[in-house]
């Protein structure tokens, strides 16, 4: 591995992704609790 600054990148990418989809999770229950 040559480019470890891309793959730092790549993971930095998921790791937002991640949370991203834990907020889409979230999302709804929040939704229902406020309703």
């Amino acid at each position: 591995m040559c480019c470890s600054e891309d793959s730092l990148d790549m993971l930095v990418l998921w790791y937002e992704l991640e949370c991203e989809l834990e907020a889409l999770e979230e999302a709804p229950k929040a939704l229902r609790d406020a309703a």
